[in-house]
Formats: C-alpha cells, sequence, structure tokens
C-alpha cells in the first residue's frame, strides 16, 4: 500500500468512526443521563409504602450554639424512630422542587431552635439556661405566606445545662417521637362486609380487611377492589389524633354497571338504525320499474348499494352488541 492509498484509508477510517460509530455513543451518553435523572427523581421522593415526608428544619445556627454536628446527629436519630409511626424524616430546602408540590403541601415541617436566657445575679458558670424548642407547621403555611416560627405553639421544649448537651439529644430525639405519636398520629382500623377487600392508599399502603395501619394525621385516599364488586374511593379526614373505624358495605358489580354494558347499548342502537336504512333502500329498490331502468338506471344500482351498506352494519353492530352485552356480565 502506497503512502498516498495509505493517507485515503486512513481517512477513511476516521470518517467511519465520526459517522457510524458517534451515533452509538450518543446513545450511551443518553443512556447514562436517562439513568441519573431517573436516579435523582426517584431519590426526591424516597417516602414508600404509606410514609409521609416529615420536613427536618433545623436553625441556621443551631450547631453554632450546642455543638458542631448536633442537628445532623438529631436527624440521623430521629431518622429510623419515625419510621415505625408513618414518617420518613428530610432535610428542608427552599430550592427543593417537592417543596413546592401540591403533593406535599399538607406535609409537616419541624423546626428545631434554641433559647438562650441570662440570669445577671447568678455566677457567671451557673447564669446561662437553654432551652430546645420544636415547633411543628404545615408546609403550605410556609410557602403561602412568611411566619415567625419562633413565635409558633412549640411541640416541646427541653431545657438543659451546656454541660449536658452529649446527653441531652438522645432524650430529646425520644421526647420529639413521643410528641408526634401522641398529637399527629392516628391509629387507623378498616373493616368491610365482605371480609377480604384490598384496600390501597394514595400514599401506597396495601392490605386486606380487616386491617389497622398507624398513619399522619392528614387526608388519606383509600381505594377499595374486590372481583364481582364495585370499586370503592374514599377521603379518609384524620384531623385529630386518636383511633379511627370504618366499615365499608361492598356493592356487587350489576350488568349496568360494567363498561361494556352502555357501549353495547349503543351498538344496538346503530343496529336498529341500520336495518331502518337497509330496509327503506330496499324498499326503494323494489318498487323502481322499467321506466326507472330507462331514464334513470343508475338509481338501480345506488339503491341496491345502500340497502346492502346498511345491512352488513347492522349485522356487525347486532354482533358486537350482544358480545359487549354478554362480557357486562362477566366483567
Amino acid at each position: 500500500m502506497t503512502p498516498h492509498n495509505l493517507t485515503l484509508y486512513t481517512n477513511r477510517q476516521i470518517i467511519k468512526n465520526m459517522y457510524i460509530f458517534k451515533p452509538a455513543k450518543s446513545l450511551y451518553l443518553l443512556l447514562i443521563v436517562t439513568i441519573s435523572a431517573i436516579s435523582v427523581f426517584s431519590d426526591q421522593d424516597n417516602c414508600t409504602h404509606g410514609k409521609q415526608i416529615l420536613w427536618y428544619y433545623p436553625h441556621e445556627k443551631l450547631d453554632l450554639r450546642t455543638k458542631a454536628g448536633f442537628s445532623a446527629q438529631l436527624f440521623d436519630e430521629l431518622r429510623k424512630s419515625l419510621e415505625s409511626i408513618g414518617y420518613c424524616i428530610r432535610q428542608y430546602d427552599i430550592n427543593d422542587t417537592l417543596t413546592r408540590s401540591a403533593a406535599h403541601q399538607d406535609n409537616l415541617l419541624m423546626h428545631v431552635f434554641l433559647t438562650e436566657t441570662q440570669y445577671n445575679r447568678a455566677p457567671i458558670s451557673q447564669s446561662r439556661e437553654s432551652e430546645l424548642v420544636v415547633v411543628i407547621v404545615h408546609l403550605k403555611e410556609i410557602n403561602s405566606a412568611y411566619i415567625d416560627l419562633a413565635s409558633l405553639r412549640p411541640l416541646m421544649s427541653l431545657t438543659y445545662s451546656p454541660e449536658d448537651i452529649d446527653n441531652i439529644r438522645f432524650i430529646f430525639g425520644k421526647k420529639i417521637v413521643e410528641n408526634l405519636r401522641t398529637q399527629y398520629i392516628c391509629n387507623l382500623a378498616i373493616n368491610s362486609e365482605p371480609s377480604g377487600i384490598k384496600v390501597e392508599s394514595s400514599g401506597g399502603l396495601s392490605d386486606n380487611t380487616p386491617l389497622e395501619w398507624v398513619v399522619p394525621m392528614g387526608k388519606l385516599q383509600v381505594q377499595c377492589n374486590m372481583p364481582d364488586y364495585m370499586p370503592y374511593k374514599k377521603d379518609i379526614i384524620l384531623n385529630h389524633p386518636g383511633e379511627y373505624n370504618y366499615f365499608f358495605q361492598m356493592k356487587k358489580k350489576q350488568m349496568f354497571n360494567s363498561a361494556f354494558f352502555w357501549p353495547g347499548i349503543c351498538l344496538g342502537l346503530v343496529s336498529g338504525m341500520s336495518y331502518y336504512f337497509d330496509a327503506y333502500y330496499y324498499a326503494k329498490y323494489q318498487s323502481l320499474g322499467n321506466e326507472d331502468r330507462l331514464n334513470s338506471p343508475d338509481n338501480f344500482r345506488k339503491y341496491y348499494s345502500y340497502a346492502k351498506t346498511g345491512e352488513t352494519m347492522s349485522v356487525i353492530c347486532i354482533a358486537l352488541c350482544a358480545s359487549a352485552l354478554c362480557l357486562s356480565i362477566r366483567f
């Protein structure tokens, strides 16, 4: 191979790599970007199995006034404990798209801050008393208007001495969970007739009746399904802590409740109209005589074609009507 031919061959290979392998590389990069986007989106709202987001919002100076890493350690301790009462805790960030989502406006936001009181007459070593405070507010209240969180009625507060900060975090976390359980948690029991219906909630909970769930306060949408019974939906409003008992009476599916019933009726009507169309034009075809054959021969073909079309439509629609009505008995 001469140097000139070698150069041409090399150029062809470069062009081949650019125009043949570039789409494959582009698809590969697109696949990576898509998977990354899905991962990020999934991580945004990772509350599953009926868990509701509880937004954790520590004061920006909480670590400075307590101990380095205090807010992060409290977050980690609360994460596991809150799962048992229907919450998954998430760091609050005003730039998080979920905080503006309509689906999360009823979520609770937990703000943790510290207050200090100075006593002038006490010795310097005993002149300061610290109080950890937790307030709870709905996310929609934060988004709709400015709220001074420190002025709200606290969920709880805990007074301590600065030297006890290493031990107080564990106690503080336990008391937060205890107060949430007594003030924001509901015990929901659902029974039904017949028993064994499948109940699914908007938050991801799913079980068969009779069932008992521990769920946060708020609005809970449930849907009940059972073969041969009508689906049933209900919005359960849990506006105060305590026990809630519901009984669902399921209704048997009737023929007219089926998704196939009314289309079947419409097909039956179309079949009747087609039959009338067929009879009308066939009668006109039959009435044609010798004079029509001489003066307007096209009417023979036209009327016969119309009558045949009506007959075909009538047969097809009545067959579909019968099929739909048979399906409406079963489904």
